[in-house]
């Protein structure tokens, strides 16, 4: 299985770079080599990514429903690991997994979910390595609202760490 790099910025030329143009508070990016024999799109690498939570992470946003539903911020079902589409292709609309997708290209997903306290956006993005290996980064971006946003993002910011990579090891180790 791969190794999760941390990368200082977003992949050059992706979509969520240019996001960061009105100033951001939070940045994260990791990446991690993966060989897509199958040629699979970044619509179905999105999916199999968003499917790929631990078993710990699943139980950390089902309590984080738990806390924030009464402060009006989004919860959503945890999807499961079942048969998933290797055709399926999300428009700038469509829910991808968790997340409203707000942007394209054929090497990359931007997805958001915003609300009072937080804008937030995660891209997917699939770089070319040669000879089938893609580099696949994952990339948050987080700008704070208000006092709210920064503190409910000091809470979380730990675990997001430690779910954004584990993430990919368990999406990688599908490969």
């Amino acid at each position: 299985m791969g190794r999760v790099k941390t990368l200082d910025s977003p992949p050059e030329g992706s979509i969520i770079a240019r996001n960061m143009a009105g100033g951001i508070d939070y940045l994260d990016a990791f990446a991690i080599e993966i060989e897509n024999r199958n040629g699979y799109s970044i619509d179905h690498l999105t999916s199999l990514l968003f499917t790929s939570l631990p078993s710990w992470g699943r139980a950390l946003l089902k309590f984080r429903d738990v806390l924030v539903k009464p402060l009006g911020l989004r919860t959503g079902l945890i999807p499961e690991q079942d048969e998933l589409d290797p055709q399926v292709k999300y428009t700038p609309g469509d829910r991808a997994i968790f997340f409203r997708v707000i942007d394209r290209t054929e090497s990359e997903l931007v997805m958001a979910e915003d609300d009072r306290h937080l804008y937030f956006r995660t891209s997917l993005a699939a770089v070319s390595q040669g000879n089938g290996r893609q580099a696949v980064c994952l990339t948050t971006l987080v700008q704070y609202h208000n006092t709210l946003g920064k503190l409910y993002f000091a809470v979380v910011k730990p675990f997001h760490k430690l779910l954004m990579r584990r993430l990919l090891l368990n999406f990688a180790a599908r490969f």
